[in-house]
Parts: C-alpha cells; structure tokens; sequence
C-alpha cells in the first residue's frame, strides 16, 4: 500500500503523462479533426489539469518540507 506522498507522486506522474499526450494532440493533425468548440474544451481541458499538476506539485513539495 503506497503512503499518501507516494500516491500523490503517482497521481502527478500518471496527470503528466496525460498532459503531454493531450498536449501533443493539441498540437498535431489530430486537432484537424475536432470541431472548433471540441477543440476550445480540449484546450480548456488542458490548461485546467495543467493547474492541478500545478497543485499536486505545490502539495507534494510542502509535504517534504513537513517531513
């Protein structure tokens, strides 16, 4: 069973990884393919999990200084 500081890790490892998945499709010929109120969601999507890495981080780093 993982700590809570280690869940945390995870959970911030495994929303990066979905960040920059999302990112890239943003990016590439995959946002040709969404229609211009889906594509605003997505980009919406990915500013709003980009905040909540942003958060995990903040909560990860002051759990250490705790420590």
């Amino acid at each position: 069973m993982l700590s809570q500081p280690e869940r945390m890790v995870q959970e911030k490892k495994d929303l990066d990884e979905k960040i920059g998945k999302l990112g890239v499709f943003l990016r590439g010929e995959g946002r040709k393919s969404l229609r211009r109120h889906e594509h605003g969601k997505l980009v919406r999507q990915h500013r709003e999990l980009e905040e909540y890495s942003s958060i995990l981080g903040e909560r990860i780093s002051q759990f250490m200084v705790e420590c």
